[in-house]
């Protein structure tokens, strides 16, 4: 069944459904901070693979979705932000319905919270009373979810997408444990980050070093909570061409291609790129070997990043763009 959560701001969790995607929402709060770096960003969903179920192991591993809507209210002189977060299997729901028992979630609480000055002092002394509110509100759309699988046919037409698919390459980084030991910038991007350093040289550094730590960060953190963290999009206006951009950011394994889930000590292979979500595995799967070669990957991490000096290099030679 999917569940559903509140997020004020970046690190204020409100309320949740279950306890699992309590665990999972630590998640949206670090991709929201990274979010926020980027003018106008916005987190769209997080992909994941739990592997514990109620803190056991569990050998079904689903890929699960979050997704997230944000909405702002000016109260006064406030602006209250909230994260409303929706999470399911992709097994149970298709996307498009999940976005619509999320927005009528939305819709429903917006009817019975009004969102005004000192909605979050007033919060602190009526909390049982939001939460109660906050759980009629799930059930009554779980029970349109309910109607809407009955009256589901299921039929899905098989359109061929003849098209050419193409990724644009943006970002690659490797980590491990949290840190980042080497990452690339293939596009210049500081012009669409929140940043207040004037030489380009030195913003195209500090971006970088900004960048690869909080994405280390949320992967290894996605790992602590009892999930893999496998992607997350996020859109931006671009303010130089005033359009409408989506990032994507993928977590991989680096020694092993065939595996579904990150462990705490793996070294983790990240991109961003922009494009055709699904090229970046075929891309993962292109370059996996080329990590293997350079043997540096075999043995747990020492804490000795300059040991990997050789992966800039690895990282400097892959492609801007890939096609199929």
């Amino acid at each position: 069944m999917p569940t559903m959560g509140i997020i004020e701001r970046a690190d204020n969790i409100l309320w949740y459904s279950s306890i699992e995607i309590s665990r999972y929402m630590t998640l949206v709060k670090y991709a929201i901070s990274f979010a926020q770096n980027i003018r106008d960003g916005r987190l769209d969903e997080i992909g994941h693979v739990p592997f514990l179920q109620h803190e056991q192991k569990t050998d079904a591993l689903e890929n699960h979705v979050m997704l997230v809507k944000t909405k702002s209210f000016l109260a006064k002189k406030d602006e209250i932000i909230l994260h409303f977060c929706l999470d399911y299997t992709e097994s149970e729901l298709r996307k498009d319905l999940a976005i619509q028992l999320l927005e009528l979630f939305i819709e429903k609480f917006l009817d019975k919270v009004k969102i005004k000055a000192k909605f979050l002092e007033k919060l602190e002394d009526k909390n049982d009373e939001f939460t109660s509110t906050c759980d009629d509100t799930f059930q009554e759309v779980m029970t349109t979810n309910q109607l809407m699988a009955e009256v589901e046919t299921g039929l899905q037409l098989d359109t061929q997408d003849t098209k050419e698919k193409k990724m644009n390459l943006l970002f690659a980084a490797v980590s491990v444990q949290g840190v980042p030991i080497s990452a690339k910038f293939y596009e210049d991007m500081a012009s669409h980050f929140r940043l207040s350093v004037s030489d380009k040289e030195e913003a195209n550094s500090v971006l970088e070093n900004l960048i690869s730590a909080q994405l280390s960060t949320l992967c290894y953190e996605s790992v602590v909570q009892g999930t893999s963290c496998t992607h997350m999009c996020l859109k931006f206006t671009d303010l130089l061409s005033f359009t409408e951009r989506q990032l994507t950011v993928n977590f991989f394994p680096v020694n092993d291609t065939g595996r579904k889930i990150l462990q705490q000590d793996d070294f983790s292979f990240i991109i961003m790129n922009e494009g055709d979500p699904d090229l970046a595995r075929t891309f993962q799967m292109s370059v996996s070997p080329l990590f293997s070669q350079t043997g540096l990957f075999k043995e747990r991490f020492s804490g000795n990043v300059s040991r990997y000096s050789a992966v800039k290099l690895l990282l400097d030679g892959f492609p801007k763009t890939l096609r199929s």
